[in-house]
Formats: structure tokens, C-alpha cells, sequence
């Protein structure tokens, strides 16, 4: 499993893949198509629930609500997030170099 990390506020916090992220993102409004489409609020909602997941996972406190998450999140979160996408393993269309 790939896994990196990202800068929220003044704190640096796992960022990876979780079955609890997953089931997260299933629940809210959101589709992987808005994702796909690359709709901001929705990439940013997948981000924060894997933030949310790994920190679950690692029993890091994470209290922040999605809104909050928002206004700190590093510019460079959704680069962040095509790192840890860019994963043959995970995109079945990606041929191994």
C-alpha cells in the first residue's frame, strides 16, 4: 500500500488508502465520478476522508471537521493525493513501466 503524507495547519498528518476512508466517501454525496470529474469539493471530501482513515487507523488525533480541513490544507494537497493515485497497483488501465 502506498502511502505518503500532507501538511494540515501546523501539523503533518499519514495520508493512504483505508477501508474506513472508502466507506466514509460511499456515505457522503459525493460519487467517484465528481471525483473523476475532478469537482474540487469532492476531491478535497476523498482527501479528508483518507486523511481521517489513516489518522483512525495510526490513533492519531484528527478532530477536525471537513470545513476546517478546507481552510488549512496545504495548496499542494491535491498533488498529494495524484501521488498516492499514481499507483499501478491501483489503476488497472496504468500499464508497469
Amino acid at each position: 500500500m502506498k502511502q505518503t503524507s500532507i501538511k494540515i495547519g501546523d501539523k503533518t498528518y499519514p495520508l493512504y488508502k483505508t477501508m474506513r476512508a472508502q466507506v466514509d466517501l460511499e456515505r457522503s454525496a459525493f460519487k467517484q465520478k465528481d471525483i473523476k470529474n475532478g469537482a474540487i469539493e469532492a476531491v478535497l471530501y476523498a482527501l479528508y476522508c483518507l486523511v481521517k482513515g489513516a489518522c483512525i487507523r495510526e490513533k492519531i488525533e484528527f478532530d477536525m471537521d471537513f470545513e476546517t480541513f478546507v481552510d488549512n490544507v496545504e495548496p499542494n494537497a491535491l498533488e498529494k493525493l495524484a501521488e498516492l493515485n499514481d499507483d499501478a497497483g491501483d489503476n488497472p488501465d496504468k500499464k508497469k513501466e
